[in-house]
């Protein structure tokens, strides 16, 4: 069979069709698939419950209410959603895990090492966080309020829009951490070290700055201070 160039003209489009909806399709089913959220990983629940230790875990929407997990290695493990409330967490090691949205409501997390953690959106309401390693964590819109921070290290956090209302900083490390928009109204925040934190558009009515240091911090109304440098 001869094929004119008139049907090669024809035929060449429609090919072309083909393949581009082949090739949509294909990219929203891998879409889908990619978007596909995480399941909790029951083996890896049972090796948490026996060992006390779990580094690099499948955590994800456990309920760990209660337990008692002193000193446990969690480290770069996933507890996106997981509900921690009231779990004896000091002096457990969670460097790099993946915390949003997880609920640490009433914890203590006493001494527990928190550094380059994810906890955006993370409840972390009337928690024990004295003496946390927090440097380089995300804890932007997280739930601090009435929160215990007293010694705490949170050295170039990213805290922007967190509520910290009733927190008690006392003589914490705040210095180069990003506070844009959080809440600080009625916080203890005496002896905290400030140098260079971006306070912009915080709220801190009724909030304790007695022997802070603030050399060059951003003031909520944008101005630099060279206090105490």
């Amino acid at each position: 069979m001869v094929v004119t160039k008139s049907w090669q003209y024809r035929i060449r489009p429609m090919i072309l069709s083909c393949f581009c909806i082949i090739s949509v399709s294909l990219g929203a089913c891998q879409s889908s698939f990619l978007q596909q959220p995480l399941a909790l990983d029951q083996d890896d629940l049972v090796k948490l419950m026996e060992n006390k230790d779990c580094p690099g875990c499948n955590l994800v929407g456990a309920d760990l209410s209660g337990m008692s997990l002193e000193g446990s290695d969690l480290s770069f493990s996933n507890l996106q959603g997981a509900r921690l409330r009231g779990t004896d967490l000091r002096r457990a090691r969670l460097r790099g895990a993946k915390l949003t949205e997880a609920d640490f409501s009433g914890a203590d997390l006493l001494d527990a090492n928190l550094e380059e953690t994810d906890l955006e959106g993370a409840q972390l309401t009337g928690a024990n966080l004295r003496g946390v390693e927090l440097w380089n964590s995300n804890l932007k819109s997280a739930k601090l309020r009435g929160t215990s921070l007293e010694e705490a290290s949170l050295r170039d956090a990213r805290m922007e829009g967190a509520d910290l209302s009733g927190a008690v900083l006392f003589e914490a490390n705040l210095e180069e951490a990003n506070l844009t928009g959080v809440n600080l109204n009625a916080a203890d925040l005496r002896g905290v070290k400030m140098r260079r934190t971006n306070l912009t558009n915080v709220k801190m009515e009724g909030t304790d700055l007695n022997y802070a240091k603030l050399c060059g911090t951003i003031l909520p109304n944008g101005e630099i201070t060279v206090r105490d440098c």
